[in-house]
């Protein structure tokens, strides 16, 4: 389609995470249809989280621009560079051919997801000894070869969210997979089975009113000035907070009335003490 409507040379620029030698068949497809225009293809994928996209995009750790080294790849990777220097610093925007540029995302999303699940492991650990995830990670994130994390989303945190003797546990809650950005989402009575058991509101309140549990799975501005006051005197008693993200004040909430379990932080003395929730 792009070859279809192009009437002058252009750059196209790649911006999903793909397999390495993506950029290839794209330069490939369009050669082909190129009707004597030039295309030079650019790898420059996303380094956004959930939660925080838009302040990531402003203020990126780096930016990576993969293209072909010739002189008109050179070229077009400074063109695009020069795009983003207006608000990065150049020595954020890292330049490489295009298949480290795609081969670097999808080893930083690997590296990540092992370092997710290793500080994840910790939370836990964090959990049954009364240690606090947070000053843990900031102890050995003072050693410049790991850096500080948080522990990761509910996804990960449910199927092992368990008090510290195995037999007392809190019960599995599946969370659907799909994302529904600037969206709440609340569960029906039951335990849900597909995504059609989930409805979509607009806003907090409405969201957790009658609900017994309060999940909070990103790290979204809008969670940390909600009226937890109200939302505690429109739930069902007890009221539950999983806080995944580390987004609310735990002993505000714990005064408030509510029951308290913030991945990697020690437990509310009532969970340790609970059977069991059904």
């Amino acid at each position: 389609m792009i070859a279809d409507v192009a009437k002058s040379n252009k750059i196209v620029v790649e911006k999903s995470t793909v397999p390495v030698k993506t950029a290839e068949a794209i330069e490939k497809i369009l050669t082909h249809n190129s009707k004597g225009i030039n295309f030079q293809i650019l790898s420059n994928p996303e380094f956004l989280a959930e939660g925080t996209a838009i302040s990531d995009l402003f203020n990126p750790d780096r930016v990576l621009i993969g293209g072909r080294e010739t002189p008109e790849g050179k070229k077009a990777i400074e063109t695009l560079r020069d795009v983003y220097a207006h608000w990065v610093p150049v020595d954020r925007i890292i330049c490489t051919n295009l298949w480290s540029a795609e081969l670097s995302k999808l080893a930083a999303n690997a590296f990540l997801a092992q370092r997710i699940s290793s500080v994840n492991s910790m939370s836990a650990l964090c959990e049954a000894t009364g240690a606090d995830v947070s000053q843990v990670s900031h102890a050995v994130g003072k050693d410049m070869r790991i850096g500080p994390k948080k522990p990761g989303s509910l996804t990960g945190l449910f199927p092992r969210c368990s008090t510290p003797s195995p037999e007392r546990r809190l019960p599995s809650l599946d969370l659907p997979s799909r994302k529904t950005p600037a969206t709440l989402e609340r569960h029906r009575q039951s335990i849900p089975t597909s995504i059609t058991d989930v409805s979509v509101v607009s806003d907090a309140y409405t969201a957790t009113k009658d609900a017994h549990g309060l999940c909070i799975l990103t790290e979204w501005d809008e969670f940390q000035k909600l009226d937890f006051q109200k939302i505690f005197d429109n739930m069902q008693k007890p009221a539950f907070v999983f806080d995944g993200r580390h987004v609310v004040d735990v002993e505000k909430l714990r005064k408030i009335g509510f029951i308290v379990y913030s991945i990697g932080k020690p437990l509310d003395d009532w969970l340790k003490d609970m059977p069991a929730v059904v």
